[in-house]
């Protein structure tokens, strides 16, 4: 499974680096493969899924197709020249075998699993990553959805400050998870997650 390849890969650079407490951080199909490297590992801490896939209901071709245009007509055009070189250097048939392999994977059932803090963000206006599978995503992870106004599926690029915030967040849940200690309520920290 290429997912589990991508996550064993993850795990070595974090064990070469000699890493401890790691937030990860994931994006649309970045996510099944942070999911999967925290699974298998002790290091990782906590997680942080911008714009995850894949909607188990939406997981056939013409659907995700679907998906992805009605989604890149809410994007931003100055966003073209950032993304193109990227998609050429990754090349179509290794997108096409990435997208092939998130559609089968449960992100929903391995995030069950994890005993870690989480954090799912989404664009208000993405509908790869739609509202009510990052809801039932959220779900499953015992936290609260997190939707960014005015974004779509590029909100790493459109909105930053919103992934900073949710990173700060898990960190900060993580923190006091290893402490035993409560998670503190006040400004920037949510009550309950």
């Amino acid at each position: 499974m290429q997912i589990g390849r991508q996550a064993a890969r993850l795990l070595i650079e974090l064990a070469r680096l000699g890493t401890t407490n790691v937030v990860l951080v994931g994006h649309s199909a970045g996510c099944p493969v942070i999911v999967e490297a925290a699974a298998r590992s002790t290091v990782v801490t906590g997680l942080v899924m911008l714009g995850p896939v894949t909607d188990p209901r939406a997981a056939t071709w013409p659907r995700m197709l679907r998906q992805w245009v009605r989604t890149a007509v809410q994007e931003r055009l100055w966003q073209i020249p950032l993304l193109i070189p990227q998609y050429r250097e990754t090349g179509f048939p290794t997108m096409l075998r990435g997208m092939n392999t998130s559609r089968w994977y449960r992100t929903d059932h391995a995030v069950a699993r994890l005993a870690i803090p989480v954090a799912v963000v989404r664009g208000e206006q993405d509908v790869i990553a739609a509202a009510g599978w990052s809801s039932r995503l959220a779900h499953a992870a015992r936290t609260d959805l997190t939707t960014v106004d005015g974004a779509a599926h590029m909100l790493p690029l459109t909105h930053p400050e919103a992934v900073v915030e949710a990173v700060r967040d898990v960190m900060t849940r993580a923190t006091f998870a290893a402490s035993g200690e409560p998670t503190p309520s006040g400004p920037g920290v949510t009550p309950g997650r």
